[in-house]
């Protein structure tokens, strides 16, 4: 892929565009640095034909920046855009381009860069795992648990507690397994839980980690996030555009927010924090094992969810939520076990989590 530098001539480009840019292992495209030699413009409308796509920092305004993003999009090139935190872009870019992505250092704007560079080859949900690096085991439990999502919204029958119906949650009605492959991004359930735990990625051990680019992302995210797994996923996923709503979605299904669950009427949030507790690190169980393995791992620091006196309300709360799932699914908990989800689970690794 061939990604053309726009960019305006008052800032320092060579240390804070050129230089990293070059330096970062990770960024595999034929970049062209329009003013590594000379600062004179001299392209022409036809020079740009040649690329694939433009990448603009647009903390500055520039005449010169107007016009290559001018030529790049009558020529239907896809522009993406960055700006510093604390600046801001001319409107008039609007016009031409909704991505815009802010970054506060050149590591941030790195990373982001790579995500959305290489999000152009990896469109579906193991792409994206593969372009993070996330190990087998933590894949395969978000995989686990959006399976287990899809299977109890798909079979929901009843709007008792005024909660969501099928078409509300997934956008279409899906009648099939085999058609979980075609779901897209409105499969909003489905696409949250496939990200639901990326944020763990800053807990890996040196063990687990294969390449230099995953150990760069961990370490980067982890400063990112203060270690805090829970603010990593909330910033992966807007960077993934996920929505506001769906980001408080995803921080209210977590364990320690069980009780107010089970008293909710909002149906994603009971399916999603319930798909989460029925997988476990050897895949899907019944919620009294998946309670068992949390409190056995909890047991020995003061400071987890399951450790206390405040287990006993958690788990009460945790078989409130499955017993009203299932009085508003045709399902029975025994449906939901590892032969049916392993199949739900494979077609899933299809899933497009994004726009090309």
């Amino acid at each position: 892929m061939k990604v053309y530098l726009s960019h305006s001539k008052k800032m320092d480009y060579i240390n804070e565009l050129y230089n990293p840019i070059k330096e970062a292992f990770f960024l595999k495209e034929e970049f062209y640095f329009p003013h590594e030699k000379s600062a004179e413009s001299l392209n022409g409308f036809d020079y740009y034909k040649q690329f694939d796509v433009v990448v603009a920092e647009v903390s500055h305004t520039g005449t010169g920046i107007g016009i290559e993003l001018g030529f790049a999009y009558a020529l239907n090139i896809p522009i993406i855009c960055f700006y510093k935190k604390g600046t801001k872009y001319a409107n008039s870019l609007n016009s031409v381009t909704d991505k815009f992505f802010e970054y506060d250092s050149i590591d941030d704007f790195l990373f982001k860069l790579y995500i959305v560079i290489e999000k152009r080859y990896h469109l579906t949900i193991m792409g994206l795992y593969h372009m993070l690096g996330i190990p087998e085991h933590l894949g395969k439990h978000m995989l686990d648990t959006a399976a287990v999502c899809y299977l109890i919204a798909s079979n929901i029958v009843t709007s008792k507690y005024n909660l969501m119906n099928i078409e509300n949650i997934f956008g279409k009605v899906v009648t099939s397994f085999d058609r979980i492959k075609y779901l897209n991004e409105e499969s909003t359930l489905v696409k949250e839980m496939l990200l639901h735990d990326v944020g763990n990625l800053i807990k890996l051990q040196p063990y687990e980690i294969e390449t230099d680019l995953t150990r760069w992302i961990r370490d980067y995210l982890d400063k990112k996030s203060n270690g805090d797994e829970h603010l990593a996923t909330d910033f992966i996923c807007k960077l993934f555009y996920f929505t506001d709503e769906q980001i408080e979605r995803l921080n209210l299904k977590n364990l320690e927010n069980c009780v107010n669950v089970a008293n909710s009427n909002d149906i994603c949030v009971k399916i999603e924090a319930y798909a989460d507790q029925r997988v476990s690190s050897n895949g899907v169980v019944s919620l009294e094992e998946g309670l068992k393995e949390l409190k056995n791992i909890h047991s020995k620091d003061p400071k987890a969810t399951l450790y206390g006196k405040k287990v006993d309300k958690i788990i009460e709360a945790a078989f409130k939520n499955e017993e009203q799932i299932f009085e508003v699914c045709k399902l029975t908990k025994e449906d939901i076990n590892k032969e049916t989800i392993e199949q739900i689970s494979k077609e899933l690794e299809t899933f497009g989590i994004w726009e090309n």
